[in-house]
């Protein structure tokens, strides 16, 4: 019992400190997308369209779902999320615009949704990507 809560504790930490990864590779393309027009575009085009991120998570995950269809849409929602949810994504980005977020200092705003009790691990990743790619 003792050594499945220290596992679960292990596996919390090391996922928080990926998900400040993810976060990090978000606001270097949201800085590219601030000094190189051409890069960001073609990051948006080649990589990050709909299409490509849905068959990149599909190959990624669908496997280690298997007869676990519930598990996996609910990643699909955290993940859809994520990406739908960043501004980098969305139209021309500017070095200062980061208006309409639910983030503040890195961190979801009181009364924005995502202010649970209890959280999931899921639900604490997605704020910590999403947030985090805000924060300086």
């Amino acid at each position: 019992d003792e050594l499945l809560i220290w596992i679960r504790n292990e596996l919390r930490t090391i996922a928080l400190e990926e998900g400040g990864h993810s976060a990090l590779a978000w606001r270097t393309l949201y800085w590219v997308c601030t000094v190189d027009a051409d890069a960001c575009n073609a990051a948006k085009q080649n990589i990050l369209n709909e299409n490509k991120l849905h068959m990149a998570f599909q190959l990624r995950f669908s496997r280690h779902f298997e007869g676990h269809p519930e598990l996996l849409e609910q990643m699909m929602r955290a993940w859809t999320n994520i990406y739908t949810n960043l501004e980098v994504l969305h139209s021309d980005v500017e070095a200062n615009d980061i208006g309409g977020s639910a983030c503040v200092d890195g961190f979801v705003k009181e009364g924005s949704g995502n202010d649970v009790p209890n959280p999931s691990l899921l639900s604490l990743l997605v704020e910590k990507i999403s947030c985090g790619s805000y924060s300086g």
